[in-house]
């Protein structure tokens, strides 16, 4: 392991991400920053920290740090307003050609080697890496100096905080269609043939094969059969009319497009801040197609990992704790630890600087842990509004989708923040509280489909609150209360 002292001061460090997921392949988002940062931000990108409890994975970065790439970002977007078009273009150029190998990673291993397999695992990181610094590194850093940058030029136009959260919710919503959208609307056309009784295997055949990979995200599992037959029975159980939905979804987007314009007449918004708006939309449409684009490569990865893991007696879990120095090492010799990898997902601490991954030993995590592990009182949470509105009612703390089962109609969904396979939870919500996001994050888009109150960006209340604690969601003003019983 490499010699490792803590030098840096921790307690600029704050938490930007928490899953229940495990190191690979997320650890490999970190090497691609990295080269972003260097390449285009000029840059150095220094260490991350990552606290892992019982499969739950935190990450923290200096925030000083991610400020400077804020702060290059936007100068770089000052320069050429057109960068994100330019990024965009080439992700999807680039994330063509790794997802064409990446579906080559769906096959039978037998007649390959250990050093196959090697060659197979580093090929894929280095692509990964290569197309994922033209997808979520440009539009994540710049979303994040737009943001700001529209709240102030927003509330210096429409003078009231109320009906600047209703209004930036409206102007920057993507009117491009998302992955989770044709996915509904080609699972509905399904509906419509299995209530005309008509023979939809060869249809319901191809949509798996096509969809499969949406809840995977970094290490979820895949959908079946039986999870879109299951979806095909609640959609005919709760008398959901499949045409008519097919037509809510064409209206709203046209109708979107039309409140947008609008309300860019309606409250006289200068072209130059309706171009943010817009470019902010982009933004939110780039991280939409990275979300597919590694969703599917996070799926189909797993079928070399789990080929690796068989080799050396691991279940997919356990290979997926191992850091890539350690593959290259254990696919030589064969040896390798089972309970230290089950240690690291009960409770371990790791830094990660560039493609290098480095488990601290116990003194170390407690040293680590002591300043990032602070413990968060009060009864307040303040956030921000991802959709307005109040709710009353009972909290459910989702950190890991099998606990999904757990959520009743009604109660308000507690997460660090949601993905595309929170959606079918997030229907049942009164209300949803995120750790982290902003206004143009998944939580808050879905929230504002389904006009249900949300507040984002809390930090901590994952930790405050627990299951069964009655909260009131005040979305206008961005902030969570707990309510004495």
């Amino acid at each position: 392991m490499k010699e490792y002292k803590i030098k840096m001061n921790l307690k600029n460090f704050v938490s930007v991400y928490k899953k229940h997921i495990c190191p690979y392949p997320v650890l490999l988002v970190v090497p691609a920053y990295d080269v972003f940062y260097k390449k285009y931000l000029k840059v150095n990108l220094k260490s991350i920290y990552v606290l892992i409890d019982s499969g739950v994975w935190d990450s923290f970065i200096e925030e000083k740090n991610w400020d400077e790439g804020k702060e290059s970002m936007s100068k770089l977007f000052k320069k050429n307003t057109k960068i994100i078009d330019e990024f965009s273009k080439k992700f999807r150029e680039v994330s063509k050609e790794f997802l064409k190998f990446t579906e080559s990673l769906d096959r039978a291993y037998s007649k390959l080697s250990n050093k196959d397999l090697l060659e197979l695992y580093k090929k894929y990181n280095q692509d990964y890496v290569n197309s994922f610094i033209y997808g979520e590194c440009p539009a994540e850093t710049l979303k994040e100096f737009l943001e700001p940058e529209l709240n102030k030029r927003l509330l210096s136009i429409v003078k009231d905080k109320k009906k600047l959260n209703k209004i930036f919710s409206l102007l920057t919503i993507p009117t491009k269609e998302s992955f989770v959208t044709k996915e509904e609307k080609d699972l509905l056309e399904i509906v419509k043939l299995t209530k005309e009784k008509k023979d939809t295997i060869e249809r319901l055949d191809k949509h798996i094969s096509k969809y499969n990979w949406v809840p995977v995200d970094y290490n979820g599992d895949a959908w079946t059969l039986e999870d879109f037959e299951e979806r095909i029975k609640v959609i005919l159980e709760y008398g959901i009319d499949p045409n008519k939905r097919l037509k809510e979804i064409e209206e709203n987007s046209v109708k979107l497009k039309e409140d947008q314009l609008k309300a860019k007449k309606e409250y006289n918004i200068d072209d130059e801040t309706f171009s943010l708006c817009l470019t902010t939309q982009k933004c939110m449409v780039l991280m939409d197609l990275k979300k597919e684009v590694y969703s599917k490569a996070h799926y189909h990865v797993q079928f070399l990992i789990r080929e690796i893991g068989k080799r050396l007696g691991l279940s997919l879990t356990q290979a997926n704790y191992l850091t890539p120095d350690e593959v290259e090492k254990v696919l030589i010799d064969c040896k390798v630890d089972k309970n230290l990898l089950d240690d690291r997902y009960k409770k371990s601490v790791y830094f990660a600087e560039g493609f290098g991954v480095w488990f601290l030993d116990k003194k170390e995590e407690k040293e680590v842990r002591k300043v990032l592990e602070k413990k968060h009182k009060g009864d307040l949470l303040d956030g921000v509004c991802g959709n307005p509105g109040h709710v009353k009612a009972k909290v459910r703390v989702i950190v890991k989708n099998k606990d999904f089962s757990k959520f009743q109609k009604g109660e308000i969904l507690v997460t660090a923040y949601t993905t595309p396979d929170f959606v079918s939870i997030m229907k049942k919500a009164s209300g949803i509280v995120t750790d982290k996001g902003g206004v143009t994050s998944h939580s808050s888009i879905i929230s504002r489909e389904l006009d249900i109150p949300c507040v984002v960006g809390t930090n901590h209340a994952t930790k405050i609150l627990k299951d069964g604690d009655l909260i009131e969601i005040n979305a206008d003003d961005g902030f969570v209360k707990k309510v004495k019983k």
